[in-house]
């Protein structure tokens, strides 16, 4: 069988009435395909109403026998026992039965799908009721072969018009899927068709966008180089530079100041065990504490070198008074002794306090300057646009493949 014959039930020689070097537009064979459609579907549904009708006052006058089988009774002497058995078989059957025929008796719109639904749903349910209700038969026709040949009779019946129906559906459905798939197919290359145009459109919208953007980020990139050379943000360079040399030099006069003061903080500490043992009375407590932990910070946050020095003072006539005990007493006694006698503590200060002061108005100025603010908005406006053409950029992608698809 031809695919024109297998979709539209007709010989070639009928359909080629088109001729061959002819272009069908897509209205020509939205048309062609509906007439195709329309005509076998009409005679179709036709066929299908009727047999639906059939099946409806054969399964009431089944409905009426199955209550004329639960009513009636077996009167002549029978085994209890039998008789009990045979009832719940009636029942049985007959809950079986009411199964199909409610599945017979629902309502059926007339489409293609409710169709082709129903006879699916009614078919499955015959053969069901077939095999399930044999046994309950069997034994029905026990002490009840009358009454429920009357059913049976109905059930072949329905049966005998359920064929039909297969047959009618099986005869029918492949070439009515056929057409509808076809025009479903259709429908959807109208959509790819509008939506290629649609595409098209917002693709040259996006090429320009795209184009702009670019333009406008090669601008916002030079205005940056632009920027940096410039007077402002090289002033503002040089003082980062100068913070960096002043901390640096105040960190190299911590660290000599250190090295220089390392030897005597034993006998610093010697000496606060004398005082908090209340041997020896002070009124610089709370810098001896410090000064025990570290040096240089007790000098800073004291801010006055005398304080620290009369604590060295004391430290050294205790070490000569024997009331602190050091291994080499006259070495420590010299150490304190050389840094007394330079001002080391005193000096250190001096230059310490003369840095952190020139370093507070560099950090000043360079808070205070414009450069970085406008350097961060410009740098914040590039990334913006880069974010912007990636973003566009994979938009034009997905358009691209769906204009190709």
């Amino acid at each position: 069988m031809s695919f024109l014959e297998k979709l539209f039930g007709k010989k070639e020689g009928v359909v080629e009435q088109i001729p061959s070097n002819q272009v069908l537009t897509i209205v020509d064979t939205e048309n062609f395909l509906l007439t195709n459609f329309d005509e076998k579907f009409q005679a179709f549904k036709k066929d299908a109403n009727k047999l639906y009708k059939e099946m409806q006052p054969v399964t009431i006058n089944m409905e009426k026998s199955l209550k004329d089988l639960m009513k009636a009774e077996f009167k002549e002497q029978v085994d209890h026992q039998l008789l009990q058995n045979v009832i719940a078989h009636r029942k049985s059957f007959i809950h079986k039965m009411k199964i199909m025929t409610e599945k017979i008796k629902k309502p059926i719109n007339l489409d293609l799908d409710s169709i082709l639904e129903f006879n699916e749903s009614v078919s499955l349910a015959i053969h069901e009721a077939s095999i399930k209700t044999v046994k309950d038969y069997h034994f029905l026709k026990i002490l009840f072969e009358k009454e429920s040949q009357e059913t049976f009779k109905y059930f072949k019946t329905l049966n005998k018009i359920s064929n039909n129906f297969e047959n009618l559906v099986r005869n029918n459905k492949e070439n009515l899927l056929s057409i509808r798939n076809t025009q479903d197919e259709l429908e959807l290359i109208k959509k790819y068709i509008k939506d290629l145009d649609q595409n098209e459109k917002q693709l040259k919208t996006i090429n320009t966008k795209f184009s702009n953007l670019n333009s406008k980020h090669d601008i916002s990139k030079k205005d940056l180089e632009k920027f940096e050379s410039d007077k402002g943000w090289i002033e503002f360079n040089k003082l980062l530079e100068k913070k960096k040399i002043m901390e640096d030099k105040i960190s190299a006069l911590k660290s000599q100041i250190l090295q220089n003061t390392s030897r005597i903080n034993k006998s610093v500490k010697k000496f606060k065990n004398l005082v908090d043992k209340g041997i020896v009375k002070i009124d610089s407590g709370n810098a001896l504490e410090k000064f025990t932990k570290s040096n240089i910070d007790a000098l800073i946050e004291e801010k006055n070198s005398k304080t620290i020095r009369s604590i060295l003072e004391m430290v050294q006539k205790n070490i000569s008074e024997g009331n602190i005990k050091m291994k080499d007493e006259k070495k420590t006694i010299s150490e304190i002794k050389h840094i007394l006698d330079n001002n080391l503590f005193e000096n250190f200060l001096k230059e310490y306090l003369i840095l952190t002061k020139d370093l507070e108005k560099v950090k000043e100025s360079i808070s205070s300057h414009s450069a970085p603010t406008i350097k961060n908005k410009m740098k914040t406006q590039i990334e913006q646009e880069e974010k912007q053409i990636e973003t566009i950029s994979l938009e034009m992608e997905k358009f691209k493949k769906q204009i190709k698809k």
